[in-house]
């Protein structure tokens, strides 16, 4: 609905949104790309404007959802208000093995007592490692936002001499939200007055920089060892010891003194979206590299001392070693002006060979500036066209921010190349998005992690997961597959619930409540048979409701009256599997959230006396539409669908141009006129594929000079497929031959060609399976 305000040459008016119901019988196969939307007041004279249409961009933040259970336990929580303990004995022990700890604190007052700083910032241009740092005092310190408007900062402490010089000791911590994209950063704004040590002549320099904070205590190193193992004292380090019994963690610190300590949130298991931001890449989820440790009750008066965490983390793919990985030109989010993210922390430091490398694009992707902080790339051209340049100005590690010397629009693409510590596992056998993996829609995904205890000793891997349908029922389990069944209680899955296949023997539902006449024992205590009305929250997981008192069992039978037998908690059979999380794909808003906008520009007009008069002499007149009479301009009415190539029966496919164009225009506007267009090319197939003596000879057709290609390799048909070309492939119209050394002899590559469009979207080939030969 439009509301006009008139009274002036100038009209104006108001949109608000309009609600739409759309069917179509095109489901995920018409692209949808981010448009420029070009406002124009006037048309030609064969077209007019009528409208725009807008809704959420599909992607893991709008249409990804995680429901979080894995603070059932208490010892797997974040403190909602984070409180710390000091220590003077110089050790003190924990259940879980990521914390900060600090010696550093702020000045006490009469009114405030001193608080504990756990972080540094080191000023770039002030501190101990200049070769020029006798010459400069710090004039003047204080913080800012982002848009370098000042901030109230109390609690910090500056270092001005000595090896910690340039050190300013806070709690400050730069964010991201990626469901809101709001962010909250910190800059640290100072002044240094420079003293000629020639001429005296003194020079204030002004300097702004992002926040970026370090732990003021690490994990020592053999550096900080002496030879008799002990802490070199006056090192910011500590040793971290799992007591036995895996009862808890000890920390022991380099000396007696005042200390506070609190724990992360990063010791916690929690599931976490994926690093993708579009449909171009596969939504892999991940589970943060936790650990705690917890005593849980398995009988009547008994108790156990359990570990959760995830050893599957040091089974990736790491690069260069662990816990590293190498991310190559990764799409960063734009934020503001210079101001951009990447998903993951960074490594900032030459000195080991860490290197940033960034690079922008423009909306035509052009490249427009390359930065470094390699000193042999400067001054290099990238791709022979940009120089690089050293004009990051300022990066924070800890969370990804970055700050370029350029201003960056937001339509302009920038991609990162770096090095980042992996904090969590990335779970790649599932793919959470919808383009690729159809079959995601209809399914709940519920991750969980299994716990190791005296009975099952270490565990290769505790992170597995279910399938359940919209009725609640369990379809599938990772687990039942991936190791034995009926092995000890406290590690496997039961034969009595699963086949090995992973599938159910009965109808066997996930979270449904379960009632007390599904409970079956023997005389040892143990079940006897499936239960039917046993859910497998309740008979697996330390969610159960029957671990309580209100479900028994008589001696040999089931059912029983309260008092009487044994309690089900006495059978010492969960095993005490911890949810982490149920995850689901759905539409993050529905048709009828479309947001209609009508651009129909107001003009012309007759007065309304002359209406008639004006329609006898010329009908055309009528189609002004602000006319009491108005009528729609008619025909000349015409837009753009774009179907993927591979679906049309000239490529291979299944539909005509006309069928295509029939399916779209029954849900168009009448009068209107369908342009079908397919993009991108047919599905790529190879035309050759032989393995030789640690090689393999690939061949595939062109598929045109606007395209680039990709080879793509795993070990395993599911398994992780690599990029085998470190450039992309250019086409030969001729037809594409590539050759792939380095092989392992007798090993079957499972192996697929992408092709990659302008826009950088892949369209990847099925996968072939190639072995290679002995000799």
């Amino acid at each position: 609905m439009a509301t006009a305000v008139t009274g002036h040459l100038g009209f104006t008016f108001r949109v608000e949104s309009v609600p739409v119901t759309a069917n179509t019988d095109v489901r995920l196969n018409i692209r949808k790309r981010k448009e420029q939307v070009l406002y124009r007041t006037l048309s030609n004279r064969n077209n007019i404007n009528l409208g725009y249409c807008i809704s959420q961009d599909l992607s893991p933040q709008n249409n990804l959802f995680i429901s979080d259970r894995s603070t059932f336990l208490i010892q797997n929580r974040v403190p909602s208000v984070i409180t710390y303990t000091k220590d003077t004995t110089g050790s003190f022990t924990l259940n879980v093995n990521k914390f900060l700890v600090t010696d550093q604190f702020t000045t006490e007052t009469a009114t405030q007592p001193a608080e504990p700083l756990f972080y540094y910032h080191k000023l770039i241009h002030f501190n101990a490692d200049l070769t020029d740092q006798d010459y400069r005092d710090l004039f003047t310190l204080e913080f800012g936002d982002y848009l370098l408007r000042k901030k109230a900062v109390t609690e910090y402490l500056t270092v001005t001499t000595g090896d910690s010089a340039g050190r300013v000791y806070n709690n400050l911590e730069n964010s991201y939200d990626n469901k809101t994209t709001d962010f909250d950063v910190t800059y640290v704004k100072y002044s240094v007055r420079y003293t000629d040590p020639i001429t005296s002549a003194q020079t204030v320099y002004v300097y702004h920089e992002l926040l970026d904070n370090h732990p003021v205590f690490s994990e020592a190193t053999f550096d900080d060892i002496d030879e008799w193992g002990n802490l070199i004292p006056g090192n910011d380090v500590y040793l971290i010891t799992e007591l036995p019994g895996g009862s808890s963690f000890e920390i022991s610190l380099p000396s007696i003194a005042l200390y506070a300590y609190k724990e992360l949130s990063t010791s916690r298991i929690k599931v976490l979206e994926p690093d993708a931001l579009d449909t171009n890449n596969p939504w892999y989820l991940k589970i943060t590299n936790g650990k705690f440790l917890t005593s849980l009750e398995t009988g009547d008066g008994l108790s156990a001392n359990f570990k959760y965490h995830i050893p599957e983390f040091g089974t990736q793919v790491f690069n260069p070693y662990p816990p590293y990985k190498q991310h190559h030109e990764q799409r960063a989010i734009w934020l503001y002006q210079n101001l951009v993210k990447v998903p993951t922390g960074i490594i900032w430091d030459t000195s080991t060979g860490f290197f940033v490398d960034v690079l922008v694009k423009d909306s035509l992707n052009t490249i427009l500036y390359v930065y470094t902080n390699n000193p042999s790339k400067l001054g290099t051209s990238y791709n022979n066209s940009v120089l690089y340049t050293d004009d990051i100005l300022s990066v924070d590690e800890l969370n990804g921010f970055i700050e370029l010397a350029d201003t960056i629009n937001d339509d302009y693409k920038v991609f990162v190349s770096y090095v980042a510590e992996e904090i969590a596992y990335e779970l790649t056998t599932i793919d959470f998005n919808p383009l690729s993996n159809t079959d995601i829609l209809n399914n709940r995904v519920v991750l969980y992690s299994l716990p190791e205890s005296p009975k099952t000793g270490e565990l290769d891997n505790t992170l597995f997961y279910l399938l359940v349908n919209s009725l609640g029922e369990v379809e599938y389990s990772s687990q039942a597959v991936e190791g034995p069944l009926s092995a000890p209680s406290t590690q496997r899955l039961r034969n009595e619930d699963f086949n090995v296949d992973g599938a159910p023997v009965h109808i066997f539902y996930y979270d449904r409540a379960s009632t007390v006449s599904g409970l079956r024992a023997t005389q040892s205590g143990f079940f006897s048979a499936f239960m039917n009305d046993f859910s497998f929250v309740d008979k697996y997981t330390v969610e159960s409701v029957l671990m309580s008192n209100t479900f028994y069992t008589a001696s040999g039978i089931y059912g029983g009256t309260v008092g009487s037998g044994e309690m089900f908690k006495n059978l010492n059979d969960n095993p005490k599997f911890l949810i982490l999380a149920d995850v689901y794909v759905g539409e993050a808003v529905s048709p009828e959230q479309a947001t209609v906008t009508d651009i129909r520009s107001r003009g012309g007009g007759i007065k309304e006396e002359n209406e008639e008069d004006a329609y006898e002499e010329q009908p055309e007149s009528m189609w002004y539409w602000d006319h009491n009479s108005r009528v729609p301009y008619p025909g000349a009415l015409t837009f753009l669908a774009e179907v993927p190539r591979s679906i049309l029966t000239e490529f291979g496919g299944t539909y005509t141009i006309d069928q295509i164009r029939a399916i779209v225009e029954k849900h168009a506007a009448l009068g209107s006129y369908a342009c079908i267009r397919p993009y991108g090319p047919v599905d790529p197939v190879l035309t050759s594929g032989v393995g030789l003596s640690g090689m393999v000879n690939l061949g595939w057709p062109s598929y045109g000079t606007d395209y680039d290609y990709n080879v793509y390799y795993a070990t395993l048909r599911n398994g992780t497929y690599a990029s085998y070309n470190a450039t992309p492939i250019t086409d030969v119209s001729s037809g594409n031959l590539y050759t792939m050394t380095g092989l392992n002899l007798l090993r079957d590559y499972y192996i697929y060609v992408a092709a990659v469009d302008e826009n950088e979207y892949e369209y990847p080939s099925p996968v072939y399976k190639i072995t290679t030969t002995a000799t």
